[in-house]
């Protein structure tokens, strides 16, 4: 009891943001919610030119990401729709959802299947690959993302998801969260 109580939920998951950036070459992002924004808890650069425009602590409303509707998810459905409602918000593409009752079913979706993917939501050409982090009540208390190009994405997709959901389920793991 005392080990799990000393283990920190950031140093573990920081830690993975580094090892996915690693294998994957891309770049990869911890994020949490802060109300009803999403906002980047931890991150780590890919090598190369592509560069993301978002930092530690950039916020962004929940239906930009894909990071938003899982961490919404584990939310009984009336509360989850009453979230979007207020907080939904067109994105600078314009290719953001903003419907309240459709978001709240992507986010029930999304946190089922371990993943949710966004493709130019925020920003043109970027893809957002995010997987849900549940604590042992399945609550998703945070998501490990990739953010790539369009391309890299066409290209790789699956291979993405698979290492995102494989890096959410070795926090869990790690922090003895696994199995809800």
């Amino acid at each position: 009891l005392a080990y799990g109580r000393a283990i920190d939920f950031l140093d573990v998951a920081t830690s993975e943001v580094h090892e996915l950036c690693r294998i994957s070459g891309e770049t990869t992002q911890l994020c949490g919610r802060d109300g009803d924004h999403m906002v980047v808890l931890a991150m780590a650069d890919a090598p190369g030119h592509f560069r993301v425009s978002s930092r530690v602590g950039t916020r962004f409303p929940l239906n930009w990401t894909a990071s938003g509707p899982l961490l919404v998810g584990h939310l009984p459905e009336f509360e989850r729709v009453a979230l979007f409602r207020n907080a939904a918000k067109v994105s600078p593409t314009g290719r953001s959802e903003t419907d309240p009752v459709r978001l709240a079913r992507e986010a029930e979706v999304a946190l089922a299947q371990r993943l949710s993917v966004h493709l130019s939501e925020s920003d043109f050409a970027v893809v957002c690959i995010a997987s849900p982090i549940c604590n042992r009540d399945g609550e998703c208390v945070a998501t490990i993302s990739l953010v790539v190009p369009e391309q890299k994405a066409a290209q790789r997709g699956d291979e993405f998801a698979r290492l995102v959901r494989e890096a959410s389920q070795r926090i869990e793991a790690m922090l003895g969260w696994g199995a809800h």
